[in-house]
């Protein structure tokens, strides 16, 4: 009886703890609205109007219920993506639609309350459903590396022959001009960009890191900064070196480095004095936009511009997705040129910037455009249906691998639409992949030497 209220004890003390470091970093990301990007950054649709006590209520509410349902640490597939979405695209899209200075009230009330409810049961789903983990153990296929070794260099070689003469390390200034220098000039080639920078090098790369082989994890550096000198994407450029900060966080004996609280901490420890220093401090600002704005109040932003857009011109019904498209038709209010790249149409008909792709998270992409605030909850249906194959794809694969190529995904999620993300960034790859990583099921009684693991 002892152990099991200790147990409950232990357990109510992390759950408050995961609550109260995200009121922190929730005051972290609203404090980075309304002293940074709703001065610096306004012309791109940042403005702060205050929290009202309604709404401030509804942020603590659906912490709180989140806080009792997100999984405590990364240790699967799924839970690794739950986090990652949980911190950059949940949070955010409750502290921004709120913020942001609107004439009429409670315009993101509905926003906020479905999203809280839908991610709550995807949570719920995912647990559920979840394989039991350590059920299965396999020996390592011996194919896997040799074959993703010849992938890199051909994709990298490829790449490298086709876009010799423009291929630098721009500045941030120049990004823009640089990936319209880089952009794919044919199907194919953009495919080669994708998944050498995507899903090939982090598989090199974590591969490396769990094996501890220098070459592999060079070879996935050198991917993502190959495909940053073409295409300037920022992502390809630092995933080697979150990939790098998270292998060292999960080899730690400790599981608090794996845990979602250690995770908000540290990302609102930079981000707080970032945004207090941002007026003084030339790091101080670049952290406050890279973090703060880029990558945090962004995913936020689009879900708020996306109700506001989508439900003046008339939503998607997912006609932009390939395939559906062939039988659902193009709303009239969205005819452009350049659909079905909805990010593209919102960033010059919304926004008013001509180069501008407003490419959203999978909850403003997959759900507000296509049917609105009620389109939150299929979106969500959908990212558990794939978490949950995916975390049965990669039953008996090392669980470390397995995180850190979940990682990317999740990162990718708070920008692209899940189809994009399981067509075009390795979601499919993985799935049709891990089931195919193994030789035969280890021996009962013998340890398992699963993938990445040095035997």
């Amino acid at each position: 009886m002892m152990d099991v209220s200790q147990r409950v004890s232990t357990m109510a003390q992390s759950r408050a703890a995961l609550f109260l470091a995200s009121v922190l970093y929730a005051g972290s990301v609203l404090l980075c609205l309304s002293h940074y990007a709703s001065r610096e950054w306004a012309e791109y649709g940042y403005s702060y109007g205050g929290i009202s006590l309604g709404d401030a209520m509804i942020i603590l509410l659906a912490l709180g219920f989140w806080a009792l349902l997100l999984p405590s640490r990364m240790e699967s597939p799924s839970s690794t993506i739950l986090i990652v979405v949980y911190f950059a695209v949940c949070i955010p899209g409750l502290i921004v639609p709120l913020g942001l200075d609107r004439v009429a009230e409670d315009v993101f009330v509905g926003t906020t309350l479905t999203l809280m409810v839908a991610f709550a049961a995807c949570c719920i789903l995912v647990r559920g459903l979840a394989p039991e983990r350590g059920a299965i153990r396999f020996e390592p296929s011996v194919w896997f590396a040799p074959v993703m070794v010849a992938l890199w260099v051909i994709c990298a070689v490829w790449l490298v022959v086709e876009y010799r003469s423009i291929m630098t390390l721009v500045s941030l200034e120049a990004i823009y001009d640089q990936r319209a220098a880089g952009a794919a000039t044919s199907r194919w080639v953009g495919y080669a960009q994708t998944y050498l920078g995507y899903v090939i090098s982090p598989a090199l790369l974590a591969l490396g890191l769990t094996r501890k082989n220098a070459a592999l994890v060079a070879m996935g550096f050198v991917g993502g900064v190959l495909l940053y000198s073409i295409t300037a994407e920022k992502n390809a450029f630092s995933f080697p070196f979150l990939l790098l900060i998270f292998g060292f966080l999960i080899t730690r004996k400790s599981r608090f480095f794996r845990s979602a609280t250690f995770l908000i901490l540290a990302v609102s420890s930079v981000l707080l004095p970032s945004v207090l220093l941002s007026q003084s401090n030339l790091v101080a600002s670049f952290l406050s936009w890279y973090i703060g704005v880029r990558s945090l109040l962004t995913p936020g932003l689009f879900i708020a511009q996306y109700q506001e857009f989508f439900g003046a011109r008339g939503h998607t019904f997912w006609a932009n997705v390939t395939g559906f498209g062939s039988f659902v038709p193009r709303p009239p209010g969205l005819a452009d040129s350049r659909w079905p790249s909805i990010g593209h149409i919102v960033g010059e008909q919304y926004v008013g910037k001509v180069d501008l792709n407003a490419n959203a998270n999978f909850v403003a992409t997959d759900g507000i455009a296509a049917f609105g605030d009620v389109g939150i909850v299929p979106a969500f249906a959908l990212l558990a249906l794939f978490l949950i194959a995916f975390d049965r794809a990669s039953r008996g694969v090392d669980w470390r691998y397995s995180v850190l190529i979940a990682l990317p995904i999740g990162l990718t999620l708070t920008n692209v639409s899940l189809f994009t993300v399981v067509l075009s960034f390795g979601g499919l790859f993985w799935l049709l992949v891990f089931p195919t990583m193994h030789r035969r099921p280890a021996v009962a009684g013998e340890p398992a030497a699963q993938v990445g693991v040095s035997r």
